[in-house]
């Protein structure tokens, strides 16, 4: 089975399409000869805009770059009423240089906010399954709450899996954009509409369809993000490993995540909230980095909780909960690195893991699982990547490797990078093909966990795939 949508017309059609009706109303007006011809034929032109007002509340979703595309439509029904229908049979003079000035403002407000703010949805990965989704809620009989003090310890835990049908509507890629709307106004003062459209940004699973019947044991993944970062940011990587037949549990770290959703109330990131007057940096860091693991170790035991029961979607007897992976970017990678040891844990995969504040507890005995430490350009000249290197050369880490991801930043592993021009304009992505690069990087983690989850692949494939793309995967500082 392919791994599609049903939807033939996405966000990028959309774009086309709006940007398409703006050139057309732009020429109409603009160009004398053809203005004249319009207003001959004053009725077809009307039928036409009555057919873009029908697509836009059909197929569109309202956001606020469609603003100047809905005041030139209705400028233009004024225009095609007055002129066509009162004033059919006169000879009526419409100012040419005035409604150019109008209707040029108009397109190139548009224009540039649909470039700079696209409406672009997911790209559609081929895999054998369609992708389902389910978030639950975990909590931790044994941990205490960072600030409700009376309360246990929750998380949110979003799961990926493969499935064999679809609902109606695709997955929108934020969650809880109301959540994220509010967190960046309180931050940063930045209106709630101007971020409301990445709403409207869908994604390729489908939330709570059945698990796929054929499928008998799903290794699992679990995905930890960084620190003030979203689950929702590794969405493409979790739904490509799903829709290959793995089981993706992505946790939103309650507190360290920018909003967590718990029992229908919003939580937020407090930047605050681990330090004080008596603790430094690393200090900081290391309470975070514990945090986060011990909210893997409860995600851990959430899914072998989950295998052991009946539920609608059917988990049970499905989830390999002996032999999983480890993902995670920056706080969250360093987290990952740290239950390396586990027995249930096969392989790891760090992004980025920042590694400073927890080096001591690697420089006895580095990484004996298969790990891959991939670090991007912006931070492979920091002090945080040397640390990585001494662990390795101090512990000969055999079946560990680094590498450098050239034209990477440290957000270009997530896929802060699909907001197009704007993530380069807020310099969150650095690299200059994000979408073939990031996309490269995922089909990497791909084959990494295909070969030491799976073992469908051999080393020599992935070593293959790697010196393939040896521009982007540039292995350095190990011993062998």
């Amino acid at each position: 089975m392919r791994f599609v949508s049903k939807k033939i017309i996405t966000g990028d059609t959309l774009n086309i399409i709006e940007i398409l009706i703006a050139f057309v109303l732009f020429f109409i007006y603009v160009f004398k000869n053809l203005r004249n011809i319009f207003f001959d034929k004053a009725f077809i032109g009307f039928i036409f805009l009555s057919f873009v007002s029908v697509y836009l509340i059909i197929y569109d979703t309202f956001r606020w770059q469609l603003i100047p595309l809905i005041l030139l439509i209705i400028i233009t029904y004024i225009l095609l009423i007055y002129i066509g229908f009162i004033y059919k049979n006169k000879n009526l003079k419409v100012s040419h240089k005035l409604s150019r000035r109008i209707v040029t403002v108009l397109i190139a407000s548009f224009l540039f906010s649909s470039i700079i703010f696209p409406l672009n949805d997911f790209k559609i990965y081929k895999g054998k399954y369609y992708v389902g989704n389910k978030i639950y809620t975990m909590i931790d009989p044994l941990r205490k709450e960072i600030l409700s003090k009376n309360e246990n310890r929750k998380i949110s835990v979003k799961l990926y899996y493969p499935s064999d049908s679809i609902s109606k509507e695709r997955n929108r890629w934020i969650d809880n954009i109301d959540g994220l709307e509010k967190y960046i106004f309180a931050k940063y003062k930045i209106p709630k509409f101007f971020v409301s459209y990445i709403g409207n940004i869908k994604t390729n699973s489908y939330k709570n369809v059945e698990v796929s019947n054929n499928v008998e044991k799903m290794p699992v993944v679990i995905i930890s993000h960084g620190f003030a970062s979203l689950g929702d940011f590794q969405t493409s990587l979790a739904e490509k490993l799903a829709s290959n037949g793995y089981l993706v549990a992505v946790i939103n770290h309650t507190y360290g995540s920018i909003v967590t959703n718990i029992d229908n109330k919003n939580i937020y990131l407090d930047d605050n909230l681990f330090s004080n007057d008596d603790l430094d940096y690393f200090s900081f860091g290391k309470n975070i980095i514990d945090i986060y693991k011990k909210d893997i170790m409860l995600t851990i035991e959430g899914l072998k909780k989950l295998n052991s029961v009946k539920s609608n979607l059917d988990f049970k007897n499905k989830i390999d909960v002996n032999n999983i992976a480890l993902l995670g970017h920056s706080i969250g990678g360093s987290a990952a690195l740290l239950l390396e040891k586990d027995d249930r844990v096969k392989s790891v995969i760090a992004l980025d893991p920042w590694i400073e504040p927890i080096s001591s507890k690697f420089v006895k005995y580095g990484f004996n699982k298969p790990t891959s430490v991939l670090i991007s350009d912006e931070w492979y000249n920091s002090e945080n990547t040397r640390y990585i290197f001494r662990i390795c050369e101090i512990n000969n880490c055999v079946n560990s490797k680094v590498y450098k991801v050239n034209k990477f930043s440290h957000q270009d592993f997530t896929d802060l990078g699909e907001l197009g021009l704007m993530s380069k304009l807020f310099k969150i992505s650095k690299t200059d093909n994000y979408n073939l690069n990031h996309k490269k990087n995922n089909a990497f983690i791909l084959n990494y966990f295909d070969y030491y989850l799976l073992k469908k692949n051999t080393e020599s494939k992935l070593m293959s795939y790697i010196n393939e793309n040896n521009d982007i995967f540039k292995a350095i500082g190990v011993k062998k």
